[in-house]
């Protein structure tokens, strides 16, 4: 398989060491029309393709399939709708060297599960999720569409989390907890209660 990363900094850079895991991605480009300067890695590596017309006719003509690189959610989620617009085919990435229950539901669009996670069994991840480096889901926890959790991050047993939420590195919720939409969640806190929509916990 061929796949074009949308942006081409951090994130890509994360992505194209982990895809080195993977035997069935065959090539890798990346999509930037933002930013002029990028980091070497990449640059040196991989073509950068620069305007929507050129992405478009990439599509057409060597392979539909991308990975939005964004962490942020709400930036994550209007390039989806824009690419897609372009006729790109808005793939997930299931790391290989992740461990992920074979009874876990996950959308086949735009979900990333990074190096070292750990999905249980009964959790449902929709579109858009973002699951960083070496996260822990518990059974049965639900992640709403285009939620980011930073790297270490430990959701215990039936744990419903919203949309757009931001979880940062470190975060412990125990059961049971619910956390709305739009939530963001500074490092290293134990959440043991509820969360409204829209709350800032820092």
């Amino acid at each position: 398989m061929k796949v074009t990363l949308i942006g081409a900094s951090g994130l890509a850079k994360d992505l194209v060491g982990a895809f080195g895991y993977e035997n069935y991605i065959r090539g890798v480009t990346l999509f930037d029309n933002v930013t002029e300067a990028n980091e070497e890695i990449l640059s040196n590596h991989y073509p950068i393709i620069r305007t929507k017309e050129a992405l478009k006719k990439h599509f057409e003509t060597v392979s539909p399939f991308f990975i939005v690189a964004i962490a942020s959610p709400a930036k994550r989620r209007k390039m989806a709708a824009e690419i897609k617009a372009l006729g790109g085919i808005n793939i997930s990435y299931f790391c290989s060297q992740a461990l992920i229950s074979q009874f876990t539901e996950m959308s086949e669009q735009g979900v990333i599960i990074q190096l070292g996670c750990n999905v249980s069994s009964e959790c449902v991840l929709e579109e858009g999720v973002f699951l960083n480096v070496r996260c822990m889901l518990g059974h049965g926890v639900k992640i709403g569409k285009y939620t980011t959790l930073s790297p270490d991050v430990k959701v215990l047993g039936n744990v419903s989390i919203g949309e757009n939420c931001v979880i940062a590195t470190g975060v412990t919720i125990m059961p049971n907890v619910k956390v709305g939409n739009n939530v963001k969640i500074g490092m290293n806190k134990l959440i043991t209660s509820d969360i409204p929509d829209n709350t800032e916990l820092f």
